[in-house]
């Protein structure tokens, strides 16, 4: 085939226009143009089911693309409610460094793994990856590590789109089979070159769908449980309670009452004088003035 094209073209640049030639170039060029939905007639004994890609994994242009050459599979759909289920527990522990190996030992105890992990001193942050079936479980064996503050769960249900991805999966394989087929039955290189850049262009949205897929069926299957541990604070020292007060404690405490007291009343003389001596002083000189004149006046 490679042969045919090479003389095609050389023919085609030398003397012109073969009839044969343009007539095989413009049936391909139509085939390529075909829309997803269209139907491709059976030629030399291909159909949808079989691997497409053998036949095209070399052509005349060098390239290679039978990566995906068996026959695609249907996804198949999930069954059941999907649901995403994370966890937040916050709690506290008299030793943090010790608390964190703890809280990693148990999600490896039940088939996970640590995800994350930061210890700063009297506080740390761990994050894990336990499958949903022994989330339930993992909670209660945290709770045993220390005092938990705070718990918290969320769930989001993502059974609609698990479904809609597989479903656009199915569509976009059964897509990349027609386009191999194809290139299988191109026999021009301008035709080949077309048919492989859409081909490239499906392969990587179909890719892209997988990996949502790959993504949401993982999150899934494997909860996420964010661990907060903070050291924990000692109570107040108990003071131990003394003797019971006797009657010398009683006389002990009324002379201090009595200091006190005495202390008190010297205090407030002591910020009342200076308001004594500059009030009364003259108050009282105008007094003793009256009183001498009323005393003339009398007399």
């Amino acid at each position: 085939m490679r042969q045919r094209v090479v003389l095609a073209l050389g023919a085609t640049m030398l003397v012109g226009l073969l009839a044969g030639c343009s007539a095989a170039s413009t049936d391909s060029g139509a085939s390529a143009g075909l829309p997803d939905n269209a139907a491709v007639p059976a030629q030399g004994g291909a159909n949808a089911n079989s691997p497409a890609g053998g036949g095209a994994s070399s052509n005349s242009s060098g390239k290679s693309t039978g990566a995906r050459g068996d026959a695609p599979a249907i996804p198949s759909v999930p069954t059941g409610r999907q649901v995403i289920r994370t966890a937040t527990v916050a709690m506290t522990t008299n030793n943090v460094p010790t608390a964190a190996a703890r809280v990693e030992q148990v999600a490896t105890g039940v088939g996970g793994y640590l995800s994350g992990e930061n210890v700063d001193g009297d506080t740390a942050t761990v994050t894990l990856s336990v499958p949903q079936a022994q989330l339930d479980g993992v909670l209660l064996a945290l709770a045993k590590l220390g005092t938990v503050t705070s718990q918290q769960q969320q769930s989001q249900d993502v059974t609609d789109q698990l479904v809609d991805v597989s479903s656009r999966i199915a569509t976009q394989q059964a897509s990349v089979a027609r386009v191999r087929q194809l290139l299988s039955q191109a026999n021009s290189i301008s035709d080949i070159v077309q048919i492989e850049g859409e081909l490239t262009s499906r392969e990587s949205d179909l890719e892209s769908m997988e990996r949502q897929q790959a993504e949401l069926s993982g999150q899934v299957a494997m909860s996420t449980v964010n661990v907060q541990l903070t050291k924990a604070t000692p109570p107040p020292p108990v003071q131990a309670a003394g003797p019971a007060p006797g009657f010398g404690s009683g006389i002990s405490g009324g002379w201090h009452a009595l200091g006190e007291t005495v202390r008190v009343v010297l205090l407030a003389f002591g910020a009342a004088l200076p308001f004594l001596l500059g009030i009364g002083i003259p108050v009282l000189a105008v007094l003793w003035v009256l009183r001498r004149r009323r005393t003339a006046k009398a007399s």
